[in-house]
């Protein structure tokens, strides 16, 4: 009898189900791929945006900080308080020899050169849509301030005048409780003294006032002697204790206020101003400790990094009268010359409505862009630009750079009403 046959059991899938199977592993992994490069792409799209959103945040803080303080501590026209903290303009003096401008003809007015010294040359300091690109990025705008860095106003034991290399003496004793050497000290570390490309210790540019409100540049060019008791008649300290100085009007360069030096009477050395200057160059917010001066051979001396991928910087000026200037595309400069606020070293209750001392404050637009453009994967097209910043027009030619701008409105403190 034959023993029944059985077939031999088969393991495994056959061909249909391992193509089955396949497919399904493929689209599981089509679909994987997809998912993980999209969220890659929106990972990478979110962090260029908040990226340019956190560069012009913090630019702008850093603005509003900066310029809502900004005094040149000269309170002494309450019409006009700090009429040099915003600084637009400057003057060389080309000539004339350093006389007193309180006896030129006109008395008051004040020459450069000063007792018929040739008229002061006027330089603009903060600019408006800049054309020179050594100056800074073409288009952006420049900026000087004033900070005080201490709010010290001394009088002057004996006032020199305006004679360049004159010996005067500052009323100065808040080292005097220890010593001749320690009140120097001071003196020396509130007035900023530092050594300049000659070697020889001077202070940092201050502001001497007039009891009109009128002001002027001077700086300190030597540091001869404390006087912790006074050196009695015939001194230059003779009735109070001082520090013996010698002056120089204006810089060691010769740059004054803008309008030339005027005729101060019964004056205070504020020592504690300080400049400082704010501009966008190489994509950067740069910031100088000092005023910027165009016609140095080296734009770029003393400035320093802050802030980057910042790709515009733009300011309107608010004044008194209620109109904002700067604001408005296509740019107009019929209001100002080369749409800056005019501005001279003598103040009275009657300037223009757009003279510098009647801005009270700013507009501060900051257009910011992300570090890296999107690749080309992600973003096909190039479809965004600079855009529009007060009277910039935008870019004309596109990219892939994600921007953010944003604007804050800045209130100068110290030119507020005051009740």
């Amino acid at each position: 009898m034959w023993r029944k046959s059985r077939s031999k059991p088969q393991a495994g899938f056959t061909i249909p189900e391992v193509l089955v199977t396949l497919i399904i592993l493929v689209a599981i992994l089509v679909v994987a791929a997809q998912v993980l490069f999209e969220t890659r792409n929106a990972a990478e799209r979110q962090r260029a945006q908040v990226e340019a959103r956190q560069f012009a945040r913090s630019a702008v803080e850093y603005l509003h900080f900066m310029l809502r303080g900004s005094t040149d501590l000269n309170n002494r026209n309450l019409n006009v308080p700090n009429p040099l903290s915003l600084l637009f303009w400057v003057s060389y003096k080309t000539g004339g020899g350093g006389g007193d401008p309180c006896a030129s003809t006109g008395g008051g007015g004040g020459g450069g050169g000063g007792g018929g010294g040739t008229p002061p040359t006027p330089v603009q300091v903060s600019f408006d849509n800049v054309s020179d690109p050594k100056l800074a990025d073409l288009g952006t705008d420049i900026i000087n301030f004033a900070k005080a860095d201490n709010v010290l106003q001394l009088s002057w034991v004996f006032w020199p005048g305006y004679q360049h290399g004159a010996t005067g003496c500052i009323a100065f004793d808040l080292g005097c409780a220890v010593s001749n050497e320690w009140n120097m000290d001071l003196f020396k570390q509130a007035t900023g003294a530092h050594y300049n490309d000659q070697g020889k210790l001077v202070s940092e540019p201050f502001l001497v006032v007039g009891d009109d409100g009128s002001a002027a540049f001077m700086q300190i060019v030597d540091y001869q002697a404390s006087y912790c008791n006074p050196e009695g008649p015939g001194g230059f300290c003779r009735d109070k204790p001082g520090i013996k100085v010698i002056t120089n009007p204006g810089l060691s360069d010769n740059i004054n206020p803008p309008g030339g030096l005027p005729c101060i009477n019964n004056p205070l050395a504020n020592i504690g101003v300080r400049y400082v200057a704010l501009r966008v160059k190489n994509g950067w917010l740069q910031q100088k400790n000092g005023y910027f001066d165009p016609t140095n051979p080296d734009p770029d001396a003393g400035f320093f990094n802050i802030l980057p991928n910042v790709e515009d910087l733009q300011i309107a000026y608010l004044f008194r009268d209620g109109s904002i200037r700067n604001a408005t595309v296509p740019r107009d400069c019929s209001w100002a010359t080369n749409c800056i606020p005019v501005q001279d070293s003598v103040v009275g209750n009657a300037l223009p409505a757009n003279h510098a001392a009647n801005v009270i404050g700013l507009r501060v637009t900051i257009t910011t862009r992300s570090t890296t453009e999107m690749p080309i994967t992600q973003e096909t097209r190039a479809r965004f630009f600079r855009p529009e910043a007060e009277n910039r027009p935008r870019a004309t030619v596109r990219d892939r750079f994600y921007r953010y701008q944003t604007s804050t409105m800045i209130l100068l403190r110290n030119r507020s009403p005051q009740a």
